[in-house]
C-alpha cells in the first residue's frame, strides 16, 4: 500500500490486488471492470477501485471540490485503519 495526493489534490491509496481483496474488493477496475495486479483506492468517490489506465483517464478529467474534502477524509481514515489491520 502506498498513500499520497495526486495532481489534482485527491487523496489516493494504491494497492496491490491482494491487498484490496484482503478488505473485500475483487481485484477489478470499478471503470473498465478488468483485473490488474495493483489499482488506485479513490476515496473521494467512495470505494472506487481502478486499474492504472482508468485512473490516469480519471484524472485527466477529473476536478476537486472543497465541500468533498470531509467526505474524503472519513473515507481516507477509514481505508487506510482497515488496510493497515489487514497487514
Amino acid at each position: 500500500m502506498n498513500y499520497f495526493i495526486n495532481s489534482k489534490g485527491f487523496k489516493i491509496i494504491k494497492t496491490s490486488k491482494q491487498e484490496i481483496i484482503s478488505i473485500g474488493g475483487f481485484g477489478i477496475c470499478d471503470s473498465c471492470a478488468k483485473t490488474s495486479e495493483y489499482g488506485y483506492l479513490i476515496p473521494a468517490l467512495g470505494s472506487y477501485w481502478y486499474c492504472e489506465k482508468c485512473y490516469q483517464e480519471w484524472l485527466g478529467h477529473c476536478r476537486y471540490y472543497e465541500e468533498d474534502r470531509e467526505f474524503e477524509e472519513n473515507k481516507y481514515k477509514y481505508y487506510i485503519k482497515l488496510l493497515k489491520g489487514k497487514n
